[in-house]
């Protein structure tokens, strides 16, 4: 496996980054896993006409916070998704890296670490739990979460759900030496 490139999580969102993000929900490999609705490229093909740039990212982050996963040049590679849930403090995590070509190099990995440290570290955080829900198939993006600390929790049809708490993300790590 390639390192990963330095990337950072964008919260900024211009048209072209919905014109990405709508060719990447256009892509079979891409929205295999994902819960999206099929006609979720043209919802997005009208933001791009029918909103003001810079409403865009008050639509994408609504009921939550929504990013893009960018290389340091600027240029999207995926998305990072927190969307709130019912019970306070409750969010659901989803997250995609939008190029194939980029799978398998960690990319995947670094934007989950990145979006952990934007859910969990801020002081005024409300986030307590964070709920993911990855279909069984999905080898790869069961391990990346498993991996980034969260646990099963129960399943969801053909997906399995898991969780990580505030709690365990700040407990220290088997093996890890406290300073």
């Amino acid at each position: 496996m390639k390192k990963a490139a330095s990337i950072f999580l964008r919260s900024e969102v211009t048209k072209q980054d919905i014109a990405q993000l709508s060719r990447w929900m256009d892509h079979p490999a891409v929205t295999r896993y994902l819960n999206e609705h099929a006609a979720i490229s043209r919802s997005l093909d009208t933001l791009i006409t029918e909103v003001p740039e810079p409403l865009l990212k008050q639509r994408l982050s609504a009921g939550g916070r929504f990013y893009f996963v960018s290389l340091r040049c600027g240029r999207s590679i995926g998305f990072i998704s927190l969307k709130r849930m019912p019970a306070a403090g409750d969010y659901e995590i989803v997250t995609a890296i939008g190029e194939p070509a980029l799978w398998g190099s960690g990319f995947g990995a670094r934007a989950l670490r990145l979006a952990l440290q934007e859910a969990f570290y801020p002081r005024d955080s409300t986030v307590q739990r964070l709920f993911a829900t990855i279909h069984h198939d999905n080898a790869r993006s069961l391990r990346l979460f498993l991996h980034a600390g969260f646990t099963p929790v129960g399943e969801a049809g053909a997906c399995q759900r898991l969780l990580l708490t505030r709690d365990a993300f700040f407990r220290p790590k088997s093996g890890s030496v406290q300073a």
